[in-house]
This record gives structure tokens, C-alpha cells and sequence, in this order.
């Protein structure tokens, strides 16, 4: 079986996810590629793709996080795309694949799965909603745009996805959460939409021995005994990534527990490539504390592989840091770490569920 991978980068959240699936594919039998933007051809698409929206922005706070895809490259000759039996795509913005693009793949008579990695496929353009609940229905009055109506460019761009969009396309989302909210969308609300989690190589993460965090931490300067807690986010500053929250529970727990002492390391926009992912952490045994919301609270059970905060508490956010680097079993939240990864997330695991959707898929053709 052959599988072409679409995504169009190679990098950012999406690419590591796809190149990991490659990975996993490749290693249980599956001969799987994968075509980025940058490898199908020049970058005149993605210019054209921004420029278009600029003169709908409310600002240019927005101006990354609204896709018109009115722009694309035609890779329908590709001979990635004409040797594969399955075409897979993943985060197809920014220029890589039109919805003009999508049709006419689906029109090559190939099974077609989208994993999805953000709203965009079943808004009018937004990558996320912020609270916004117009896609149930048939978007308008968008709070992304600067003359929001009821047929604004989000209704517009919704309406071509209604009548372009494929009827056969399986939809996969990387949470319960994310397919919850998919399912309950004016365009998808009939598609078939099923949850798998992204594949993690669980050779790579994992529980290093004692003596190697100790000599890692005094390479890097770091006392070895102190406890060290990590942020990460592809882009610190955006506002739903909660970092203000994080520097709310700071504070509370310096005026709360003021001999309590630990390391803080932030990995922000800036350095995408080592990007640490909740998974990642839970395959090295690290615990994990996060709110509840998102996929959070299917990988981290609370108090079994972490700790979960209601939604926005920044002193319950704080408590639960406390209770993993001062209070709880370290020796048994991270065995509980390892072997939710190991139970759920493993590239095996992960790359069978797809290998039967791509079976059936062609078992139907």
C-alpha cells in the first residue's frame, strides 16, 4: 500500500505530527511519502494566498489565523500523488492546496483521509473559533473581519466548502475534544469524523536513568536536585496558549509556599523544532500539570499522570504544580506517565488504526 502524506511544512506542530505518522506507516509495511509545499514547487501561492485577505482583517493580530484557500498548487500530476493508493492530508494552508485543489483530488478516484489539526476545516476561514459558535450553523458575522454581516467573507468561504467539499473524505481529528466539536459543525455534522492520536516513537522518548539527568543538568548548569518545570508553545504571546496563567500561578506560589524552589524553562516561538509536546512528556515519565481543556484531559488523568486545573484557575493551576514537584509519588507518576504512552500512543498502535481506515477505504472502492 502507498500513502502520500499532505502537509505544508515540515516543521510546526502539524509537520512533526505527519512526519512522525510517515515514520510509524513506514515501519508496519506501509510505503508512505510525504509533499510539503516547499517540495511541490515555488511560493507565489502563498503570497497571493495573504495578500487576499488583507483588505477583509480586522487587524493584524488575525491576519495568520484566517485562510481563504483561494490559492494553491496544482500537484494533480505530481508523481507522488498519481503512484499513491491513499492520499492523506493533514494542514494544507498557506498556500499549499486550494479548495478548488481538494476537489480535484478527490476527483482522482483515490481514498482520501484528513487528519485535522485545527478548526479550519469546518469554519469560514478561521483556524480557531475563540468562543465563536457561527460554524454550527453556516458562519457569518465573523469577529475575524473588519465589516462582519451575516454574508460576509466567512459565510462565503463556507458555502464553497459546502458545495466543494467531497462526499467521501474520512475525517480524523487528533482528540475526542477536537472531534466533539467537528461533529457538531454545520459542515461536517454528517461526515464520518473519528479520533486517533498522534503517534510518538516511544524508542526515542523515554525514561533516562538517573545518572543521565544528572549529568545532563550539570552540562546545562542546572542544579540536579532542583525541580524543573517546562512551558512550551510555538508562540508564547498567544493568548490561548495561557502563559499569563502560568505566570499567575508563579506568583501564588511564591507568596504561598516561599521556600519552595524550582527552575523555569520556557521554549517559545522562536524554537519550534524542539517544541515539547504533552506526549512527549508523558513518554519520559515527566507528570503533567495543564487545565482542562482541549485533548489535556484524555492524555493526562488527573492525579495519575499529573494534574488537571479547572479551566483558567491559576491558584488551582498553581496547587497542582505544587502537589507533582513537592507532594506526589514521583517514582509512581511517572511509571503511570510512561504507560499511558505505551497503552495509547505508541507509533504501532497508532499507525494500525490508520492502516485499517486506508484498507477500508479502498476495500470500498
Amino acid at each position: 500500500m502507498k500513502v502520500l502524506i499532505l502537509n505544508t511544512y515540515e516543521q510546526g506542530g502539524a509537520g512533526i505530527a505527519a512526519g512522525r505518522l510517515q515514520n510509524a506507516l513506514n515501519e508496519n509495511g506501509v510505503q508512505a511519502k510525504m509533499l510539503t509545499a516547499a517540495s511541490a514547487g515555488n511560493r507565489w501561492p502563498f503570497y497571493a494566498e495573504r495578500l487576499s485577505f488583507l483588505p477583509f482583517e480586522r487587524d493584524k493580530s488575525v491576519r495568520f489565523s484566517f485562510s481563504l484557500a483561494n490559492f494553491g498548487k496544482n500537484i494533480l500530476q505530481h508523481p507522488y500523488v498519481q503512484e499513491a493508493d491513499v492520499l492523506h492530508l493533514h494542514w494544507v494552508n498557506q498556500g499549499f492546496l486550494s479548495l478548488e485543489g481538494i476537489r480535484q483530488l478527490s476527483e482522482l478516484g483515490k481514498p482520501i483521509v484528513w487528519t485535522l489539526h485545527d478548526m479550519w476545516a469546518f469554519t469560514g476561514g478561521c483556524h480557531y473559533s475563540r468562543g465563536c459558535n457561527h460554524f454550527e450553523q453556516s458562519c457569518g458575522h465573523c469577529p475575524y473581519l473588519c465589516k462582519p454581516s451575516g454574508s460576509d467573507l466567512s459565510h462565503r468561504i463556507w458555502s464553497r466548502k459546502n458545495s466543494l467539499y467531497p462526499s467521501h473524505i474520512q475525517f480524523v481529528t487528533c482528540s475526542e475534544w477536537l472531534a466533539n466539536i467537528a461533529r457538531s459543525s454545520g459542515l461536517l455534522k454528517n461526515a464520518p469524523v473519528i479520533s486517533i492520536p498522534n503517534p510518538i516513537d516511544v524508542s526515542v522518548f523515554d525514561i533516562s536513568n538517573e545518572g543521565q539527568k544528572r549529568n545532563f543538568r550539570l552540562s546545562k548548569g542546572i542544579d540536579p536536585n532542583t525541580p524543573i518545570l517546562l512551558f512550551a508553545a510555538m508562540n508564547v504571546s498567544e493568548e490561548r496558549k495561557g502563559f499569563r496563567f502560568l505566570q499567575e500561578a508563579m506568583g501564588l506560589l511564591k507568596s504561598q509556599h516561599p521556600d519552595f524552589q524550582l527552575e523555569i524553562v520556557v521554549i517559545g516561538k522562536a524554537q519550534p523544532e524542539i517544541l515539547a509536546t504533552l506526549m512527549e512528556s508523558l513518554a519520559c515519565g515527566t507528570p503533567v500539570a495543564g487545565f482542562h481543556t482541549g485533548g489535556i484531559p484524555e492524555m493526562v488523568g488527573h492525579l495519575e499522570q499529573g494534574f488537571v486545573a479547572p479551566q483558567g484557575d491559576s491558584q488551582k493551576l498553581a496547587d497542582g504544580i505544587f502537589w507533582i514537584l513537592g507532594k506526589a509519588d514521583a517514582t509512581v507518576l511517572r511509571k503511570q506517565a510512561r504507560e499511558k504512552v505505551e497503552s495509547h500512543y505508541a507509533n504501532d498502535l497508532v499507525a494500525k488504526r490508520y492502516i485499517d481506515i486506508y484498507q477500508n477505504l479502498l476495500n470500498e472502492l
